[in-house]
C-alpha cells in the first residue's frame, strides 16, 4: 500500500517537535534542574526545621489564641508582629512573624496551648531560604528568570509526550548494565512519564507566577480584593493610642461572623486604618488557608468584611488555588511527600535529557563522519557554566548581602533624640548606620501603651524638606536632622526639635533602651548555615555529574567494554520515537 501523502508532512511535524524539545533540554536543561530540585527540597522546608530545631517540636496542636495573644501583647509587645500562623502540621508550633525595633525579622515560636515563648528564631530558616533560593535564586529580578523557565519546562513537557510515543511503555523500564548510553536514555523517558503530571502542574503554576509579577509589577494589578480600611473620622475619635481587643476576642468575633472558618492566621494592623484580618480554611478544596477570611476593626471587633473562598471569581480561585497545586501541600505531609519524590524523579529526569542530547549529537556525527566526537558545545558549557556561577553568586548573596538588613536588620545605634514630646506623643528616634555610610536610618519609636496612631510624619532637615517617615524609618544623617513633624487625623500638627546624642552618651543609652533600640540581632542557628552550604554543594554535584556524564557520552559513546566495535547505527530503543 503506497505511503500516506500526510505521511511525510507528519513526520516533519513531529520532527519539529522533536528538535525545540532537545534544544530546551540542551540549553535550558541545567538551570531547570537547580529550579527543579531546590523545588522538591522546599515542598518540605517546614519539615526539615522540625527536624532540627527541638524549639519547633510540641505536643499539643490545638490552638488557644487567647493565651498566644497575651504572650504576644504582654512579653513581647516591643515586637512589631506581622502576622501569627497556626501550626502546619500536628506536632508544630504557632510560628509569629515579627520585626524588633531595628527591624530584624524574626521568628517566635509559642505552644499552642499555653502561649509559652520556646525560642525566638532568626527568619533566616531552611524554609524561607528553600522557598526564596528555588522562587528567585535570591538574586535581583530572579522571580522574572525562574518563572520564564516555566515556560521552557511546559515547552519540554509537553513537546516530550509527543514526541516520545507510547510512553506507557517506558514506565518501569530502566536497564542497567548496558551502558551508560542505554541507562541515560531509560531514565530520562522513564523518569519523565512518572512525572510528567507534576511537571505540567508546576510549569503552568509558574507561568502564573509569572503573569501575577508582571501585572503587579507593571501596572500594580491584582486578583486580591482591596480590603476594607477604617476612615479618618473614626481613627481621629479613637484618640492618639487606641488600645486594641485581645488576639482571643477578635478571633472569637471572626468565627461568630464565620461558624465554619478554621482559623489559620491572624495578621494584625501594620498601619494606623488597617483593619485586622483573620484567614482560614473553609468547606472550599484545593485553595489555600488565606482564601476565606474576615475583616475586623481592631479596636471595637466590628466585622468590616468577609470573603469565601467558595465565593471567589474564576481567576481568585485560580490565584489561591496555585499554591497548593506547586508545593503539593494540599494534602498534608502524605501529598508534600509525593510531590518531593516526583519533584526529585522530575530533576533527573530533566538532568538525563542534555546528556541525552550530546550523545544523539555524538552518533549523528559518526554516521556522517566516522570521526569521533571529544568535546561538548561551547554553549552547553557555557549553560552549565552559567549555572554553576549563578549557585555561587545565591549563596554569596545569602552570607552577605541577604542576610544582612533583612536578617540582621539595621546596624547598632550610633545616636538617639529623646525622649520627646511631639503633641500627645512620647517618641525616641534612633540613629543607625554604618562607620563608613554618609547616612543611616532614623527610627522613630513611639513610646507607652496603645498602638500610636497618627496621620503623617516625617523629619525635616536643615534645607527644610520633608522626608517622609515610612515603617518606621526614613534615610537620613543625624547632624541634618532639625525637626520631627507628626499629623494627626484630624490635620493638627506637632514638632518638636531633634537633637541628637552619641549612643555611648548616658541619656542616649537610656533612650534607647527605653525604645527596645539595643536589642542584640538574633544569630541564624548554625543548622541553617550548614544546610545552605549543603544545598549548594548538592546542586553543584547535580550539575557536575551531568557534565561528566555529557562528556563520557560525547568523547567515549557511552558504551560498556567490547561495545566500540559494535554498528555505529543507534541502538532501536533509542530512535524508536525519533523522526
Amino acid at each position: 500500500m503506497p505511503a500516506s501523502p500526510s505521511a511525510p508532512r507528519k513526520r516533519h511535524w513531529r520532527k519539529r517537535l522533536f528538535a525545540l524539545h532537545r534544544w530546551v533540554g540542551v540549553y535550558l536543561g541545567v538551570p531547570l534542574f537547580v529550579v527543579c530540585s531546590s523545588g522538591a527540597l522546599a515542598v518540605l522546608g517546614h519539615e526539615w526545621d522540625w527536624l532540627a530545631d527541638p524549639a519547633r517540636r510540641v505536643e499539643r496542636s490545638e490552638v488557644r489564641w487567647d493565651a498566644v495573644g497575651r504572650t504576644l501583647e504582654r512579653e513581647l509587645s516591643h515586637l512589631t508582629f506581622t502576622a501569627v500562623d497556626a501550626p502546619v502540621e500536628p506536632g508544630h508550633p504557632v510560628v509569629a512573624f515579627g520585626a524588633s525595633p531595628r527591624g530584624q525579622l524574626q521568628h517566635v515560636l509559642l505552644d499552642p496551648e499555653t502561649g509559652e515563648v520556646r525560642a525566638r528564631r532568626s527568619v533566616l530558616t531552611v524554609q524561607v531560604y528553600l522557598r526564596q533560593f528555588h522562587k528567585t535564586f535570591v538574586a535581583p529580578y530572579g522571580l522574572y528568570l525562574v518563572t520564564l523557565l516555566g515556560f521552557a519546562l511546559l515547552v519540554s513537557a509537553l513537546t516530550g509526550i509527543v514526541v516520545h510515543r507510547r510512553f506507557w511503555r517506558h514506565l518501569l523500564r530502566l536497564r542497567v548494565g548496558q551502558g551508560v548510553r542505554v541507562l541515560v536514555a531509560d531514565a530520562h523517558r522513564t523518569l519523565g512519564a512518572w512525572s510528567f503530571l507534576l511537571a505540567v502542574i508546576v510549569a503552568v503554576t509558574g507561568v502564573w507566577y509569572f503573569a501575577e509579577a508582571l501585572a503587579r509589577d507593571t501596572a500594580d494589578a491584582s486578583v486580591e480584593p482591596e480590603p476594607p480600611t477604617l476612615d479618618a473620622a473614626r481613627l481621629a475619635a479613637l484618640g492618639p493610642a487606641p488600645e486594641p481587643l485581645p488576639m482571643g476576642a477578635l478571633v472569637e468575633a471572626a468565627t461568630r461572623a464565620m461558624p465554619d472558618l478554621d482559623v489559620r492566621r491572624v495578621l494584625p494592623p501594620q498601619e494606623a486604618n488597617d483593619p485586622v484580618r483573620v484567614d482560614g480554611r473553609t468547606g472550599a478544596l484545593l485553595v489555600r488557608a488565606r482564601a476565606s477570611r474576615v475583616y475586623l476593626d481592631p479596636y471595637s471587633g466590628e466585622v468590616m468584611g468577609t470573603q469565601r473562598a467558595e465565593d471567589l471569581g474564576l481567576l481568585a480561585r485560580w490565584s489561591d488555588t496555585a499554591d497548593p497545586l506547586h508545593f503539593g501541600d494540599f494534602g498534608g505531609l502524605a501529598s508534600k511527600l509525593v510531590w518531593l519524590v516526583l519533584g526529585i524523579l522530575l530533576s533527573i529526569a530533566v538532568l538525563a535529557g542534555p546528556a541525552l542530547a550530546e550523545l544523539r549529537r555524538r552518533q549523528r556525527t559518526k554516521r556522517a563522519t566516522g570521526a569521533r566526537v571529544r568535546f561538548l558545545r561551547p554553549a552547553v558549557l557555557v549553560s552549565a557554566g552559567v549555572s554553576m556561577l549563578g549557585l555561587i553568586a545565591a549563596v554569596v548573596a545569602s552570607a552577605f548581602g541577604y542576610s544582612g538588613t533583612l536578617i540582621r536588620g539595621q546596624p547598632p545605634a550610633t545616636a538617639a533624640a529623646g525622649p520627646l514630646s511631639v503633641g500627645p506623643w512620647r517618641v525616641v528616634v534612633g540613629e543607625h548606620r554604618e562607620p563608613d555610610d554618609a547616612r543611616g536610618a532614623l527610627i522613630v519609636r513611639p513610646l507607652g501603651d496603645g498602638r500610636a496612631s497618627w496621620a503623617d510624619a516625617s523629619i525635616v532637615d536643615a534645607d527644610g524638606e520633608a522626608h517622609a517617615i515610612e515603617h518606621g524609618r526614613t534615610w537620613l544623617a543625624s547632624e541634618d536632622a532639625r525637626t520631627l513633624r507628626i499629623e494627626t487625623h484630624d490635620g493638627v500638627r506637632h514638632e518638636a526639635p531633634l537633637s541628637f546624642a552619641p549612643a555611648e552618651v548616658g541619656e542616649a543609652r537610656t533612650a534607647l533602651r527605653e525604645a527596645a533600640l539595643d536589642e542584640p540581632a538574633l544569630e541564624p542557628p548554625t543548622y541553617v548555615l550548614i544546610f545552605i552550604f549543603a544545598l549548594l554543594l548538592f546542586e553543584l554535584a547535580g550539575v557536575l555529574f551531568w557534565l561528566w556524564l555529557a562528556w563520557r557520552a560525547s568523547s567515549r559513546g557511552g558504551d560498556s567494554p567490547g561495545r566500540e566495535a559494535a554498528s555505529p547505527e543507534p541502538a532501536p530503543e533509542l530512535v524508536e520515537s525519533m523522526p
